[in-house]
C-alpha cells in the first residue's frame, strides 16, 4: 500500500522548493525583509501621527489654546521645579531650626535677669 496521491505530490513539491526556501530563510536579507515588513507599518503610522500632531498643534496655537506638547513641556518643568523646591526646603528647615535655637539662647539670659529682678 503506497502513499495517497496528494502526499506524493506534496513530497515532490517540498523536495523541489524546500532547500531553496531554507537557504532564503537562513540569509541575512530574509531577516532584514521580515523586520522591515513588521516594523514598516508602525514607522509609517508614527510619521503620519507626527504630521497630524504638528498640524493640530499649529491650529490650536492659532486659537491660542495649548497643544499636547505644550502641556507635556509644562509638566516636565513643573516636575523639575517641585524637585528643586524639595531640595531647598531641607536647608530652609535646618536654618529655621538653627534660628529658633539661637533665639532661645539669646532670650535665656534676659529671662534670668527678669526673674532675678522679680525675685528681689
Amino acid at each position: 500500500m503506497g502513499l495517497p496521491g496528494w502526499r506524493e505530490v506534496f513530497d515532490k513539491v517540498e523536495r523541489a522548493i524546500g532547500a531553496p526556501l531554507e537557504d532564503a530563510v537562513a540569509s541575512p536579507r530574509y531577516g532584514t525583509a521580515v523586520s522591515f515588513w513588521v516594523k514598516g507599518p508602525a514607522a509609517v503610522q508614527r510619521a503620519v501621527r507626527r504630521q497630524i500632531d504638528n498640524k493640530l498643534a499649529a491650529v490650536l496655537h492659532l486659537l491660542n489654546v495649548p497643544a499636547h506638547t505644550d502641556v507635556q513641556r509644562l509638566s516636565k518643568q513643573l516636575t523639575v521645579l517641585a524637585s528643586e523646591v524639595r531640595a531647598l526646603s531641607l536647608p530652609a528647615d535646618r536654618i529655621s531650626t538653627y534660628v529658633e535655637q539661637r533665639q532661645a539662647e539669646l532670650d535665656a539670659p534676659k529671662k534670668r535677669a527678669i526673674g532675678s529682678v522679680d525675685g528681689a
